[in-house]
């Protein structure tokens, strides 16, 4: 038997009827270049894989994209949604390890380096949290970083400033009005080359060169019985290829 005939087996076992039955399945994601975008080339190279996975079970995908905390609330909250992506692993969210978790996690699919943008001209050396206490740093509203990190902004031991979207804090960062500001590496480059309002400012940020954490990239699927059934499929799908 072939491997797209038996991962469509397994996913019309593992999913309720209504989803084994259905012609295309639906997930939530936010616009974040390079891994996911509503006008990148394949939707980004984070969804490229999704889909690749899910159609080598025998089923189609699509991908509807909104800002990320509705991304979130969707994927999650609505039924025509199996869940969102792409997410970082995080214990307060994981629905088996913290009883506020809302998230059942799939098995990592891809990668993510998280660290610092920062002046080009003011590099920032640092080897602890604690020698990032003096300085301002720029957080996008609703994404998980690294957890220590998260926890000290939360408790007011790092000085976090939100914003809504990564391309904000670059311009921060560019203008002096931060020291340092939490990105993907991949994002700050695809950015830099491609964001018209950032063409005069690229040689003024760079990644400083110690990261925070390298993440993996995971689905969040919604803690039911769906959930779960989802997640096995794409985990099962995940580990043959």
């Amino acid at each position: 038997m072939s491997k797209s005939l038996i991962f469509a087996a397994v996913l019309a076992v593992a999913f309720p009827a209504s989803i084994a039955q259905a012609d295309n399945l639906k997930l939530t994601s936010l616009d974040w270049p390079p891994y996911s975008g509503n006008g990148l080339e394949d939707n980004g190279s984070a969804a490229k894989t999704v889909r690749k996975l899910l159609a080598a079970a025998g089923h189609s995908v699509s991908f509807d994209f909104f800002p990320w905390n509705r991304a979130v609330a969707e994927g999650l909250g609505n039924p025509e949604y199996i869940g969102y992506f792409p997410e970082y692993y995080s214990t307060a969210l994981d629905a088996e390890k913290s009883k506020d978790g809302k998230c059942l996690f799939s098995n990592s699919f891809g990668s993510s380096p998280v660290g610092f943008v920062q002046q080009s001209n003011a590099p920032v050396n640092w080897t602890s949290y604690d020698d990032l206490k003096k300085l301002s740093i720029g957080i996008v509203s609703g994404y998980v970083n690294e957890e220590r990190f998260d926890a000290m902004v939360a408790d007011g031991s790092l000085k976090g400033q939100k914003v809504t979207a990564d391309v904000l804090n670059i311009r921060k960062i560019a203008k002096g009005r931060l020291d340092l500001a939490v990105i993907d590496s991949n994002v700050l480059d695809y950015l830099l080359k491609t964001d018209k309002s950032l063409a005069k400012l690229a040689d003024k940020v760079e990644m400083n060169s110690k990261l925070l954490i390298e993440h993996g990239l995971h689905i969040c699927f919604p803690n039911t019985e769906t959930g779960k059934s989802a997640r096995a499929s794409f985990n099962k799908a995940l580990a043959a290829n």
